[in-house]
């Protein structure tokens, strides 16, 4: 690739364990990179669309192979403060010549969402001829997941050790018996059911954020 169309100097993020030995992880930049960024046109992603990993892509960032061969889904790019959450990594002809990494670009007003989680949400009072609960197709939401160790009073009174909190914007009806999985900091699958549902109010009543512990 020539220098030239490198035009953008971008950062890449990580999300990385906290050196406080508690759990937790923090968002911490890993390093800057020269990169063009290009903006998806329709026609692009109308192409894309084939594949449903890239149907959301809004940019796509080229690179120097050597300069991001370490870089994974798990990361993201920012520059002059845009978000880009990183759908897909292309080696092209495995040619370890260049990178073409499609991303989708997060506004400003979704950054307090930056996860996603699926819920499999049971319907209530309703039981298959085996006499469990049938589910709702699973349902993928837009979230922000925190991961550490604390001791949280659940909606009987009873305190209990909660290992992650996930937020969720808007008001969710959400059941105990309902089933979440998401995909830790570390890129591992995680499953799990409420110990505590707490919908979170702004002055004029309104629910704003529906707040999910989970162990």
């Amino acid at each position: 690739m020539n220098a030239g169309e490198l035009k953008h100097r971008i950062e890449v993020w990580d999300t990385v364990e906290s050196t406080d030995g508690d759990g937790s992880f923090i968002e911490t930049k890993v390093r800057d990179i020269r990169a063009a960024i290009i903006p998806q046109t329709a026609g692009l992603q109308r192409q894309t669309n084939a594949e449903h990993v890239l149907s959301r892509s809004t940019h796509k960032v080229l690179m120097r192979f050597l300069s991001g061969k370490d870089i994974t889904k798990r990361m993201w790019f920012m520059y002059q403060g845009h978000r880009f959450h990183i759908s897909f990594i292309l080696n092209p002809y495995f040619q370890n010549e260049k990178l073409e990494i499609f991303c989708e670009e997060i506004l400003l007003e979704e950054q307090l969402f930056i996860h996603y989680v699926t819920i499999k949400t049971k319907k209530r009072d309703t039981l298959d001829a085996w006499g469990k609960a049938e589910t709702f197709p699973p349902e993928r939401h837009r979230c922000r997941i925190e991961e550490s160790q604390e001791v949280i009073v659940n909606n009987y009174g009873q305190e209990i050790m909660s290992g992650t909190i996930i937020r969720l914007p808007g008001l969710v009806v959400i059941g105990f018996d309902d089933e979440f999985s998401w995909t830790d900091a570390l890129g591992n699958l995680r499953t799990g059911t409420p110990l505590k549902i707490k919908p979170i109010k702004d002055a004029t009543g309104l629910v704003r954020v529906t707040e999910v512990s989970l162990a």
